[in-house]
């Protein structure tokens, strides 16, 4: 054979306890390929960054607030590797050297019978008669009306400017553009750079005498003009040229769109909500991309998930508002009629025979477009039979009411309405840019998948890529076998508390149990406590009673009797006037409880708290019974409020730590430090993104400061204001520690493989501007600089002699294998994954002046992921980079206009 066999075998390995799979290592995030609300990874789908979602203060037990990515399984038995589920398998233990053998999703590749002398490539110019920019999707949809007269060839467009062939185009009279193609527009308006580029390549194409030009016509009924000239094949671009082919011979294969490396089918969709609603649609599909790894090349294959606004004909919709199909009699009920006629005015449509877009405002309920005419080139005509001359269309509902869309021209004093048949018009977008709580929810479920389920779907997903038969004349090999890997599992890290130290288990995470905080305010403290009187009393007493207690066990004294302020009713101002009344009192913190997680009521809270008044409070949404009693929950509301008094619940042992990277404890001054930029929620481009830098100021890593600052909208590169918050940190650490930092770790979250040269030529440039303006004549520090990839496709799995699959223990690190060749980078399970597939995240090295191995950085990173003061777990990535996050989102959310809190809370109230 060929590639030697791998142990798995094709059953369907989900087993009937599985692990519980993981909570999605990060929730997906923006991941993967945007798309719409894409999402950074395996939910496709919304798309926000960090490791929280934003309102960290809701507290929710011990586990941390992730992003989700594969949530786990629809089904996934939870049995587990607890032992506490119903019956199904452990997980195996892990064995005494830490060496563990891990499934993933990649699949090696041969390209030795690959017919490179027969490649051919082309620049590609696409234009319509006015010179305008074409979509990427109306370029793909054009390439493919292409390929259809050359049958005989293969084709690998990548949307853009490069096109692959395995024989040469040659012109085709019927397809020979027209002399007079081009026309000057009436609307004029100003080049974007983009258009002005495009425009120049298409000059140059259109000069070349070796350029063949054919003339299509598109499906918005528009003539577009493709210029294909012939230029030299670059050999190193062969992994390209085998990505791009895989992903187009499928787009080609049948109904499918594409988005980044992952492609959908039209058919492949679910409402989020059901089917009696017309929202959000989630797409289901899989990412393929070609990666070199040390194996040598490999084709790594995912499922990708993409959320849309909802999209069908005028009909469906109307049948999903009115809740039946055949609507028609209802339509001549008044009632009937006004809730349609709210639901379509403002709604944005295509027409499916020209495919022009228009906003409705409403409806016409007396015209029908056959009894409705208009003057046509001096003639009467009547809608009906237009849609049949000039379309070629014939109406099956020439007696149902015409849509209107208004173009009334305030300058002018005629009324212009354009009439529009509802069966030939389609809903382009049918709600806002966001997820509501329902179909976040909807989304997770839908989108969850334990490891044994995964990997059978990446292996159906797999199998209908290589049974492309337009794949066949490349000769790819590809081993049908998922890839095995070897993997270290790290030691447990020890953790001190106050006059006890232990190893912890991050599988299981730890408690406060016969433990006290480490570093708490000396003095018993004064607190507020803010409630709606609906709450009762009683419970209320109870529930501060059993809090007062918890504290004084862990160590963190507070007064046994709060001074509460409650509220007649449960709205964003009510709380805020109440933490207005209990400012003069200058309380060290003020508890909050909520009925529930009222987005807005929290935004005004945390407004009001963080930049008004400069007060540290804490949320605690009391949704359910259990949150009033729960010994658990209140440890660690204490623990997250003890985080932000400037207290310390626990450390890792930082010498020990210091020691194995090969640093002295005793004259190294190392800083670490964590950037992120929050962008906000998708589809909403008016306001500024965040940018939050962290640093640590003790030797503990487990205190940070903050400088914070806005930027143009959706703008991932910190460029010109790089230099002053880095300054500003670093000034901060000086005065805390009475020198500047002799090492400096850096953590960048949020950066996207494409973007690596942009970070060294911007944000790393004026890093190094700023050592240097601040250093002169001292020696400089030495700088590490590390990028956090969350939104990866890696997914790795252990099996037991059974078939049954489990995700890999939490410290395990990918380190060789499957790891890039062009940078330092490793994968690390830093989490506990409670549902689904966990995921890795990817750390790159760009610079390295520390000299870091793998091993350490790794163990370090480790560390670190078991400091985040308000959660007993190892989380998803180094605090550092939580705590950005955390800042940047609570600056984009809560303070408006202003780019930072209130002086007293800047570098305390992100921190728990």
């Amino acid at each position: 054979p060929l590639f030697q066999k791998r142990r798995m075998s094709d059953r369907n390995y989900r087993g009937r306890g599985g692990d519980r799979g993981g909570r999605g290592g990060d929730r997906g995030g923006r991941g993967g390929d945007r798309g719409g609300y894409s999402g950074r990874g395996d939910r496709g789908g919304y798309e926000r960054r960090g490791e929280s979602r934003g309102n960290d203060d809701y507290q929710r037990s011990d586990r941390g607030r992730g992003r989700g990515g594969d949530r786990g399984g629809r089904g996934g038995d939870r049995g587990g590797d607890r032992g506490r589920g119903r019956g199904g398998p452990r997980a195996p233990p892990v064995p005494h050297d830490r060496l563990i053998s891990l499934h993933t999703n990649m699949f090696r590749v041969l390209l030795d019978k690959f017919p490179l002398d027969k490649i051919i490539h082309y620049e590609v110019g696409i234009t319509n008669r006015y010179h305008e920019s074409v979509h990427t999707d109306q370029r793909r949809l054009l390439m493919k009306d292409l390929s259809r007269y050359f049958p005989k060839t293969c084709f690998a467009y990548d949307g853009s400017r490069i096109l692959y062939l395995l024989n040469p185009v040659t012109p085709i009279e019927e397809l020979k553009p027209q002399a007079d193609f081009y026309q000057v527009s009436k609307f004029k308006s100003d080049s974007t750079p983009a258009e002005v580029h495009e425009s120049q390549l298409l000059e140059v194409l259109e000069a070349d005498p070796a350029t063949i030009k054919f003339q299509l016509k598109g499906e918005d009924a528009k003539s577009y003009k493709i210029l294909l000239r012939p230029v030299v094949f670059n050999q190193d671009a062969l992994v390209q040229l085998v990505q791009t082919a895989i992903s187009f011979s499928i787009y080609l294969s049948g109904e499918y769109f594409i988005r980044g490396n992952s492609i959908f089918g039209w058919q492949n969709k679910e409402s989020l909500l059901g089917d009696n609603e017309p929202g959000k649609q989630l797409f289901t599909g899989s990412y393929q991309s070609l990666r070199r790894v040390n194996l040598g090349v490999v084709l790594n294959v995912d499922l990708s998930y993409f959320v849309s606004d909802w999209f069908g004909t005028i009909y469906e919709y109307l049948g999903l508002v009115l809740n039946k199909s055949d609507f028609g009699p209802l339509l001549k009920d008044a009632k009937v009629q006004d809730k349609v006629q709210k639901k379509l005015k403002g709604l944005r449509v295509v027409t499916t025979y020209n495919k022009r877009k228009y906003r409705l405002s409403g409806v016409n309920w007396k015209l029908t477009a056959a009894t409705h005419k208009f003057d046509h080139e001096g003639t009467q005509i009547s809608v009906a039979d237009y849609i049949k001359n000039r379309w070629g269309k014939a109406l099956k509902y020439p007696n149902f009411p015409l849509l209107t869309v208004d173009r009334r021209n305030k300058d002018d004093t005629d009324d212009t309405v354009v009439y529009l048949p509802m069966e030939f018009v389609s809903v382009l977008n049918s709600g806002s840019g966001g997820l509501t709580v329902d179909e976040r929810r909807a989304m997770i479920d839908a989108t969850r998948c334990a490891p044994g389920d995964k990997f059978e779907r990446i292996r159906q997903e797999f199998r209908r890529i290589v049974e492309n038969p337009l794949l066949t004349p490349l000769q790819l090999q590809i081993d049908p076998n998922f890839t095995d890997i070897a993997a270290r599992v790290l030691e447990n890290e020890n953790l001190v508390w106050k006059g006890k130290s232990e190893y912890v288990d991050a599988e299981y995470g730890w408690n406060f149990i016969g433990k006290k905080v480490l570093l708490a305010p000396p003095d018993t403290i004064r607190w507020g406590l803010i409630c709606p009187k609906s709450f009762g009393q009683d419970r209320v007493t109870d529930f501060f009673n059993d809090f007062v207690e918890i504290c004084a066990n862990a160590g963190f004294m507070i007064a046994k009797s709060p001074d509460i302020s409650p509220i007649n009713k449960d709205y964003g101002e009510d709380y805020a006037d109440a933490l207005r009344k209990l400012r003069d009192k200058k309380l060290p913190f003020i508890l909050l409880l909520l009925p529930d997680n009222d987005s807005e009521r929290y935004r005004v809270i945390k407004h009001c708290a963080d930049v008004e008044l400069g007060i540290i409070t804490k949320c605690l949404v009391m949704n359910s019974a259990k949150k009033w009693t729960d010994k658990t929950i209140m440890a660690n509301v204490m623990a997250s409020i003890n985080g932000r008094v400037n207290g310390k619940n626990w450390i890792v042992d930082t010498q020990k730590v210091m020691k194995e990277m090969g640093l002295d404890p005793k004259t190294t001054k190392l800083c670490v430090m964590g950037m992120d930029v929050c962008h906000g929620q998708t589809g909403i481009r008016d306001s500024e993104s965040t940018v939050a830098l962290c640093a640590s100021r003790d030797s503990a890593f487990s205190k940070y400061d903050v400088s914070m600052c806005k930027q143009s909208s959706g703008q991932e590169i910190v460029d010109e204001k790089m230099g002053a918050m880095f300054l500003e940190v670093i000034r901060k650490f000086k005065k805390t520690n009475n020198g500047l930092p002799t090492h400096i770790l850096f953590y960048r979250d949020g950066v996207g493989e494409g973007q690596y040269d942009l970070v060294e030529k911007h944000e790393l440039s004026q890093i190094q501007q700023a050592i240097k303006t601040e250093y002169s004549m001292q020696k400089r520090p030495e700088l590490t600089y590390v990028i956090v990839q969350k939104r990866n496709h890696l997914r790795t799995a252990r099996s037991d002699a059974d078939g049954n699959m489990f995700n890999p223990p939490v410290g395990t690190v990918i380190a060789d294998s499957i790891v890039d060749t062009s940078m330092m980078n490793f994968y690390l399970y830093s989490h506990k994954a409670l549902q689904g597939t966990a995921r890795p995240t990817h750390y790159q090295v760009l610079v390295n002046d520390i000299k870091f191995s793998v091993p350490a950085l790794a163990k370090f990173t480790f560390a670190l992921a078991h400091l985040h003061q308000g959660c007993t777990k190892s989380v998803s990535v180094p605090v550092p980079a939580i705590l950005a996050h955390k800042a940047a989102y609570r600056s984009y959310h809560y303070f408006g206009k202003q780019d930072r809190a209130h002086p007293n809370v800047i570098d305390s109230s992100f921190m728990a």
